[in-house]
């Protein structure tokens, strides 16, 4: 009886540590999102598949070929400006607009060649192929660049 037991719980502590090693959200994750719940949207493209195919240095293109176009990016800037991060979707500025940027002349809407004019390109773009669509807790999934060749991947649950 006592083996059995023994088998019994090398087996769900076999089965807990490759879950929180294959999971994107790792056990707390998983659990919070249960006890929370689970708001996430994910770009078309995305597939949990495609986002564990990604790795450092792949390039942009690679991953569009991956996973799609994004949902959003972020444009960070690390030039002695005070508009650190810029908010881009589908090609012109989201309607997030920080205060030091909006000093700088960026505006919601406004065409991303315009802000590479004012700012300058920046080298530290990171694209979210998930969010929240009511500002609540959701599956995190965020590349990073750095001069166009991945640099960083971000997967984990965001809670709000």
């Amino acid at each position: 009886m006592k083996r059995r037991h023994l088998v019994a719980a090398v087996v769900v502590v076999g089965a807990v540590i490759w879950l929180d090693m294959h999971s994107l959200d790792g056990i707390p994750g998983i659990l919070l999102l249960r006890l929370l719940g689970d708001d996430t949207r994910y770009a078309a493209g995305y597939t949990d598949r495609g986002f564990r195919a990604v790795h450092t240095g792949l390039t942009e293109s690679e991953v569009r070929a991956l996973l799609g176009p994004p949902l959003g990016e972020m444009w960070r800037y690390d030039n002695g400006s005070t508009c650190d991060f810029v908010y881009v979707r589908g090609g012109e500025v989201d309607t997030i607009v920080l205060d030091d940027c909006r000093a700088k002349g960026i505006r919601a809407h406004m065409p991303v060649k315009d802000v590479v004019r004012l700012l300058g390109s920046s080298h530290h773009v990171a694209w979210r192929y998930t969010e929240s669509p009511r500002s609540t807790h959701y599956r995190e999934r965020v590349i990073c660049f750095r001069d166009g060749l991945v640099s960083d991947l971000r997967s984990g649950v965001y809670l709000d």
